[in-house]
């Protein structure tokens, strides 16, 4: 095997450092459980050790374009997304069950000496709607972010904030709403 050049060598998360790993290889093999068991000694365990760094966090996505045929033949292409990461602030991490998402179980769930499962998240969605000809057409945008408290494997507690801003015709040209949400699900 052929020897990293030194600005490639060396993978630091959260303060810690893994020197043999490169950020590729940490990557690849954390991708793939198979290529990680091959690895030597000292690459294994410190790939057991930066899966637990990244365990923790979690991220999805998702973009959609719309393409309307309306009538006399007028086209029109909307478009929207949205984006999330988040990171367990305990030692947990998201429930995937079959390759499903499934329910966060706590490590430490309360009513067994912890305090369950405590996770934080932020948001960005984008909704662009425009439509000259419509008298309700617009875009907005939003950025928000969530605390979420698992207790146990089956109650959720959840606090949000989000800032909304929108530009719509036919309503006031530019408005901002800030909203606060708190919930609690039970889930059974």
């Amino acid at each position: 095997m052929a020897a990293l050049p030194a600005s490639l060598k060396g993978v630091a998360m959260n303060g810690r450092t893994f020197p043999h790993l490169s950020a590729i290889a940490a990557v690849s093999m954390i991708a793939s459980p198979a290529a990680a068991q091959t690895a030597p000694t000292d690459i294994a365990a410190e790939l057991k050790a930066l899966r637990e760094e990244v365990a923790a966090l979690h991220a999805a996505g998702e973009a959609v374009w719309l393409k309307s045929s309306q009538i006399n033949d007028r086209k029109r292409t909307y478009d929207g997304g949205y984006g999330e990461i988040g990171i367990f602030l305990t030692p947990d991490t998201r429930g995937y069950h079959n390759g499903q998402l499934d329910r966060t179980v706590p490590v430490h769930p309360v009513g067994a000496g912890g305090i369950g499962a405590v996770e934080w998240n932020v948001r960005y969605d984008y909704l662009d709607l425009t439509d000259p000809s419509s008298i309700f057409a617009g875009k907005e945008w939003s950025v928000g972010s969530s605390l979420v408290w698992t207790p146990t494997p089956y109650v959720r507690f959840l606090a949000n904030y989000i800032h909304l801003r929108y530009i719509y015709r036919g309503f006031p040209a530019d408005t901002n709403v800030d909203t606060g949400t708190v919930r609690a699900q039970v889930d059974f």
